[in-house]
């Protein structure tokens, strides 16, 4: 390899310490270093020893007193609260200063460590920057993370005080920091001195008497703190990463040698220029977020974005290019599994070509591995350098890259490039031979390790020695596995520990496995990565129970998915895990860990010589299989196809599960629906007719086989409604259907998947409109209620459920002679045909007799019902459609006090169906499968669809398909 790389790899490598002391003649200095590197205690060594500086003085003062005073430090971009704020670098620098004095305030000095548990609001980046202008110590804890997780960390960090939020925004919820801090304090054994607490708009939280303190309050009254000296080895910050034990590792940064680095990279690696917009679209919390949101950007004069939100759902797939486009960001970095969320929502990068995106120069990618088609993708589209490269939270910057400011190299998909100026980065077999070019081996860096490098664990050196040195004598261990090829670029192919990378989060299986161990009714377990698309790798876990354990598998699984995601925390993503009888071992008793995930993950793999039991793996295939992760499952479904043009042809058929369309949760279904609609949609009916089995029925139960969102665990008995009131969303009828999961939710504990079709839409719509008219105060003893359409869907299950709270129930039909039985059976007290509920004259109010009113008709039956309406009644209109064919206006009922509630399924949010469900099942506690419902099997519900259509079936037919 020839070039400016060349030469400047090969300047390194001929004298290190004097290519670093020139890249530190760029950082501002109180006082000179003595030696460059302190080599005298190997493998501990020390950079720009002697030398004093400030972190917080090169990051912001030094800009405001040069020329960038008004120039953007720091641009806060937050879709989820429809925030942008930008701060030029002298407000910055005030803010971060009065900041840094009200922790003086609180009694904080140099080296004294302070946690930051916040969102990612621009008071993060403030409070990073404040501990680093009076030489305190900060540790940042991402705000996923769970209580135990966040008291593990203060009881090894020892903090002083810790600073937080009153809660952190994600696209669809709210999380509560205040109520996790508490806790974590109160099971953490060190307790910190004081909490200063941030209110957000969205969150009051509680402040604990004599230990909290309002943020805004303190700074107010707070003094500006200078800048204090620090020696350049004097600690910056403390990180923790996950560690092949599971116990946390702090890694340690200093402050002179990682700012010299992190300088250097921006204009080297980045091709960055001071004064560029630059956006590491990444958390604070994580060390991307450190090096390259806070620290590099804002010491090389650019702007830097910080950005509260999603790359798709905040609001769509085209939320990085609106940002890119508003702000003129020049370089974007990030990781490969935003690209991949936003590939699979915009596959032709349409949100792309609405932006005007001329100023966009360059996307790097780094976290995780980034598949060659993700990468050829986001080239394609973007039409820039795609640049993946590879570093480590104990680097803090990067390893191996395609250095844009040196030399742009030749881009190899799949590959991290070439080792960047300061490593030295081999391949060595278990026998610490080099590896040959292109043969997989353990990826090490020579010692000794560059400036901006942790240069030990927080109060571990015996730790980080065994951890990273003890492998290959001289060299740092990555534990990650790779190759070079003939031109020495570098390709990370995995890790070799139990270290799993969960997009772009590093993420400890044998932390995970002593969460599973801790459950009373596990025996023994094991938790390995397997291949996702989205996420890169995800937990699965295998858990062997006690003997004698009786209780339902599912409840089991779902304790441990909830156990780790308290524990843990959701980031995680631990939503998998399946009963075996046993683990696969060797005869010395090791899991075999690769065979499993080879199952997991659809890849070859041979019987390994030193199994104990071979049988073990059959269990293994079938605890895969039933989790969606091995070879896709056939089913059974009723597929209607046309044959001729308008003749269509019912028949049952095998499918695979791989056939179905996109969509966030695959349900393994026990119960299905059929109703009038359904019928239609089987004869191709024009407007109902759904291809199936390629759209789910209106309604389907059962349990989660494979889901892409964090609201649902494999093995969770859910119950999905679909979009359109029970009208025209007919699909199909099949053992497997895959829908949105904004259809999708729990299925009470009380509710049975039986009983859950048996209500449908139908009967979940009904709930909406009964609870409507209880919600506005309508009780037994204000009147009758009047049902319209009584023998239709909701109608039936309006009369069903009035009747079970004590209402007088008046059904109006058309079937009174053939559905007197069926709806007095329902609990209607008398029936009333449509004629006699009907008035289509002119004639104005007639009289005062209906308490309540649910409606599914419309048109002029509604209108006739109004007539009949008492002062201040409540009028359910199922379906807003039918309101604006009234034949009377409203005006004069809603001057007698009539309120009129418009009750539609469709757009409902998850919360509100859940309460719904839940209301039904607990609550109301009505068991309406006796009168409402007969149940069929698939093979039967080809005479149903004819009988239904003829007429000749009153209520729901629950389709089994267990």
């Amino acid at each position: 390899m020839t070039g400016d790389y060349k030469a400047v790899y090969d300047s390194w490598l001929a004298d290190p310490q004097a290519f670093w002391a020139r890249a530190a003649d760029d950082v501002q200095w109180y006082e000179p270093w003595t030696s460059v590197l302190n080599d005298s205690r190997p493998p501990f060594y020390r950079w720009f020893e002697g030398a004093q500086l400030n972190t917080c003085y090169n990051a912001l003062d030094y800009h405001v007193e040069n020329g960038r005073a008004e120039q953007p430090a720091l641009i806060y971009d937050s879709p989820v609260t429809d925030t942008v704020r930008q701060y030029s670098y002298r407000q910055f620098r005030d803010e971060v200063a009065h900041l840094a004095g009200a922790l003086v305030q609180t009694g904080v000095a140099k080296g004294d460590r302070v946690i930051i548990y916040m969102p990612m609001v621009p008071e993060t980046v403030m409070a990073m920057l404040a501990c680093a202008r009076i030489g305190a110590v900060h540790s940042v804890v991402f705000g996923g993370f769970a209580a135990d997780e966040l008291a593990t960390r203060i009881d090894d960090a020892k903090p002083k005080l810790i600073l937080s939020a009153s809660c952190g925004i994600e696209p669809k919820r709210i999380v509560d920091y205040k109520p996790l801090l508490d806790k974590a304090i109160e099971s953490a054994q060190f307790k910190p001195d004081t909490c200063l607490i941030l209110q957000r708009p969205q969150t009051q939280a509680d402040l604990v008497a004599g230990r909290d303190c309002d943020w805004e309050e303190a700074v107010a009254a707070a003094e500006p703190a200078p800048c204090v000296p620090l020696a350049a080895t004097d600690p910056l910050y403390i990180l923790y990463t996950s560690g092949t034990t599971g116990i946390p590792k702090g890694v340690v940064r200093d402050n002179g040698g990682h700012l010299v680095v992190l300088k250097w990279s921006m204009s080297n690696i980045y091709g960055a220029a001071p004064g560029d917009v630059y956006w590491a679209a990444s958390d604070v919390g994580w060390i991307v977020g450190h090096s390259y949101i806070v620290y590099a950007p804002l010491f090389h004069g650019c702007t830097t974005v910080l950005y509260e939100g999603k790359p798709v759902g905040t609001p769509d797939a085209g939320a990085f290019w609106r940002v890119i486009s508003q702000h003129k960001v020049n370089i974007l970095f990030t990781a490969p599994t935003a690209f991949r969320a936003i590939k699979r929502e915009d596959a032709d990068g349409d949100f792309i070509k609405r932006y005007e995106l001329d100023h966009f120069r360059a996307l790097f990618l780094a976290g995780e591995r980034c598949d060659p088609d993700t990468l050829v993708w986001a080239q394609e589209k973007l039409n820039v350098p795609v640049i993946d490269h590879w570093w480590q939270t104990e680097s803090g910057w990067p390893i191996a890259a395609n250095p844009l400011g040196i030399e742009p190299l030749r881009i190899k998909p799949g590959s991290a490039a070439v080792p960047v100026p300061g490593h030295d980065v081999r391949v060595l077999l278990d026998d610490g031979s080099e590896a040959a070019t292109g043969e997989v081996g353990t990826v090490v860096v020579k010692l000794p390790l560059p400036p901006g490098w942790l240069p030990t664990l927080w109060n571990k050196d015996e730790h980080f020695l065994q951890s990273y040195l003890s492998a290959f004598d001289g060299y740092y261990l990555t534990a990650d596995a790779g190759f070079k090829d003939e031109d020495g670029y570098l390709s990370i192919m995995g890790r070799t520990d139990d270290i799993i990378n969960v997009a772009g989060h590093r993420l400890s299986t044998g932390g995970m496995e002593e969460v599973l161990a801790s459950h009373g009714d596990v025996a023994e377990c094991a938790v390995l990565g397997v291949h996702d698309d989205l996420k890169g790798e995800i937990p699965v876990g295998l858990v062997v129970l006690k003997a004698g354990v009786t209780r339902r598998r599912d409840e089991i699984v779902g304790e441990l998915v909830s156990m780790v995601r308290e524990q843990i925390g959701p980031v995680a993503a631990f939503k998998a895990a399946a009963v075996v009888a046993q683990l696969p071992k060797t005869r010395s008793g090791k899991i075999l860990r690769g065979t499993i995930k080879s199952i997991a993950d659809n890849k070859p793999y041979r019987m390994p010589a030193t199994i104990d039991e071979p049988a073990v793996i059959q269990q293994m295939e079938e605890a895969m299989a039933s989790l969606g992760l091995a070879d896709q499952e056939p089913f059974r479904a009723l597929v209607v196809t046309e044959k001729e043009p308008k003749t269509f042809v019912r028949s049952i058929e095998t499918r695979s599960t791989g056939d179905l369309p996109p969509g966030d949760v695959l349900i393994r279904v026990y119960y299905s629906s059929l109703n009038y609609k359904d019928a239609l949609s089987a004869t191709g009916s024009p407007g109902v007719t759904r291809n199936y089995p390629h759209t789910p029925g209106i309604d389907a139960a059962g349990v989660v086989a494979r889901t892409n969102s964090d609201e649902f665990a494999l093995g969770d008995e859910v119950v999905a409604i679909g979009n359109d009131l029970g009208m025209n969303t007919a699909g199909g009828f099949g053992e497997y259907v895959r829908v949105p999961a904004s259809w999708v939710v729990r299925l009470p504990k009380a509710l049975t998947a039986h009983q859950a079709m048996v209500y449908g839409t139908a009967g979940f719509t009904a709930a909406m409109c009964v609870d409507k008219l209880v919600s506005h105060g309508v009780t037994p003893e204000d009147g009758e209620i009047l049902v319209t359409g009584a023998t239709g869907g909701v109608g039936s299950f309006a009369v069903a459920l009035l009747s079970k709270l004590g209402h007088t129930v008046v059904a109006a039909t058309g079937k009174t002679e053939t559905a007197q039985d069926y709806l007095r059976a329902l609990g209607a007290d008398r029936l009333i045909s449509r004629e006699e509920a009907t008035d289509d004259s002119s004639r104005p109010l007639l009289k005062s007799q209906w308490a309540g009113v649910i409606d599914s008709v419309g048109d002029v039956m509604l209108a006739s019902a109004l007539k009949q309406t008492q002062r201040n009644a409540v009028v359910a209109i199922c379906g807003l459609a039918a309101a604006p064919a009234l034949k009377t206006t409203v005006l004069p009922f809603i001057l007698r006090g009539v309120t009129m509630v418009g009750v539609d399924s469709a757009e409902i949010a998850p919360e509100e169906r859940q309460r719904i469900w839940n209301l039904v099942a607990d609550d109301w506690k009505l068991d309406p499968s006796a009168m409402l419902a007969r149940e069929v099997t698939l093979e039967e519900l080809e005479p149903e669809i004819d009988r239904i259509l003829q007429g000749g079936q009153t209520g729901r037919v629950v389709v089994s398909l267990k």
